[in-house]
């Protein structure tokens, strides 16, 4: 890393550090502060940052995490792409709240809400650390769906995949925590695979002209799936593939192509445990979406 990139993530790390810290958000002698939490980095300094800069500085938020035993799951690269996708909003509507909002907050707001953090903390107990209770309050006065969403309770206990089944040489699951209701139609859900033979794995990607050298360390990959329940269609927008150390070996963004669903594939299996069925969700013990999502944001 080069020294002037160097000094960029020095600055911004220790701004999102003090933004992030649960003292600087959380009550302090048994009072809370009057003024909502604000980091001195704001998006609007986030959208100064090149490409290279915010991927370095993710990574240094998401070490600063795990020192303090929360362990977000996905990359930097999909938090970065994120946090650009919220500002980007914010600009096209003219939210100058939103560019002035802490990037630490936007960052452990869009872990929470996927579900993607795993240290014992119930959602409630993790969020309020974080995010402080003035911004929890705030969020549940102005968007009540988000918030409910953000403190259901996980039904998969403390491994966060759930087994979805087997399709032509993988093993399937899926993170019933990430599940997002887009709208009453739209669903997105991360799956992950896995070989059951990596051997004929590597021969498969051969045959497609798809094979690296990297793939002789294949972990794992991560799927962003988008399911249509009304139309029965479906796409594919982000995969993920990592090395067995979870490291990255490719990462790839679609276009929002929907397509038929094909028999007897993962998605099929998708559509059959997520999608409304006579009003009800099937693979969860949750009520209909129409009764958890009375409130609109």
């Amino acid at each position: 890393m080069n020294k002037f990139i160097l000094r960029w993530v020095i600055l911004v790390v220790t701004m999102l550090a003090t933004s992030c810290s649960s003292t600087s958000f959380g009550p302090k002698n048994g009072t809370t502060t009057a003024a909502l939490p604000r980091s001195k980095f704001t998006a609007s300094n986030w959208m100064k940052l090149d490409t290279k800069v915010k991927l370095q500085v993710m990574k240094e938020v998401i070490a600063l995490a795990k020192k303090d035993n929360v362990i977000i799951r996905f990359l930097p690269e999909y938090y970065v792409k994120e946090v650009d996708s919220t500002i980007e909003n914010a600009i096209r509507n003219n939210d100058t709240r939103g560019l002035n909002m802490s990037v630490g907050i936007m960052i452990h707001t869009i872990a929470a809400m996927d579900g993607d953090w795993d240290n014992g903390e119930s959602k409630f107990e993790h969020a309020q650390k974080w995010l402080g209770p003035e911004f929890l309050q705030l969020l549940r006065k102005e968007s009540p769906k988000k918030y409910e969403m953000l403190f259901s309770e996980r039904t998969t206990g403390t491994d966060i995949w759930k087994h979805l089944g087997y399709s032509t040489n993988r093993v399937v699951y899926y993170d019933l925590a990430s599940v997002n209701y887009a709208s009453k139609d739209i669903i997105k859900v991360w799956v992950k695979t896995e070989y059951i033979d990596k051997t004929e794995g590597i021969e498969d990607l051969k045959k497609a002209g798809l094979y690296k050298p990297e793939h002789e360390n294949y972990g794992h990959e991560l799927y962003l799936y988008e399911l249509n329940c009304s139309k029965i269609v479906f796409a594919i927008r982000t995969d993920y593939t990592y090395r067995v150390d979870g490291t990255l070996i490719d990462t790839y963004d679609f276009p929002r192509i929907l397509k038929a669903i094909p028999p007897n594939s993962v998605v099929e299996m998708l559509f059959k445990v997520l999608c409304p069925t006579s009003g009800q969700l099937r693979g969860a013990d949750t009520g209909s979406w129409e009764e958890k999502n009375k409130t609109k944001d």
